[in-house]
């Protein structure tokens, strides 16, 4: 009787695991098919590129709005009167796309209205939007998260 339930069992979970081994395969076949049409250039071409080269890469502009979170908090330390082009631009050098960015391809980078604002020129192909980062605060001795807090 145990082992007649041990088979059943055995039997009933090698047969749920097929669809999912089919469906892997599935993918794998489609990808192998793709490959060979693009290297004989039997594939479509692409209109962005000069004779549907895909091994070229294809750049999008970044959106600043967009930016990841270490990115931003980052920005928002460098929020302070005096910026420099120069350090706005080492931070976003770390971004994934913006390797190559260049002073050329910010139109502003300045603090006013007590926030840094970062804004894209029109024309640039690495980053478009724009950014506006507040400055982070440090705590003071009489803030409500400051050391006196306790003293009442």
């Amino acid at each position: 009787m145990k082992k007649s339930k041990f088979l059943l069992l055995g039997s009933i979970s090698s047969l749920a695991a097929i669809p999912f081994v089919a469906a892997k395969c599935d993918g794998t076949k489609e990808e192998g098919n793709e490959k060979p049409a693009d290297s004989q250039g039997g594939g479509q071409n692409n209109p962005m590129t000069p004779g549907g080269d895909s091994n070229t890469k294809t750049t999008t502009a970044v959106d600043l709005s967009k930016l990841e979170n270490t990115v931003r908090e980052k920005l928002n330390k460098l929020a302070k009167e005096n910026v420099k082009k120069e350090e706005v631009l080492e931070v976003l050098k770390t971004v994934e796309g913006l390797k190559e960015i260049k002073a050329d391809d910010l139109k502003t980078v300045e603090f006013k209205n007590k926030k840094l604002v970062i804004e894209a020129k029109d024309g640039s192909k690495l980053v478009s939007g724009k950014y506006e980062a507040q400055p982070t605060r440090t705590a003071n001795e009489g803030d409500a998260s400051g050391a006196t807090i306790g003293m009442i």
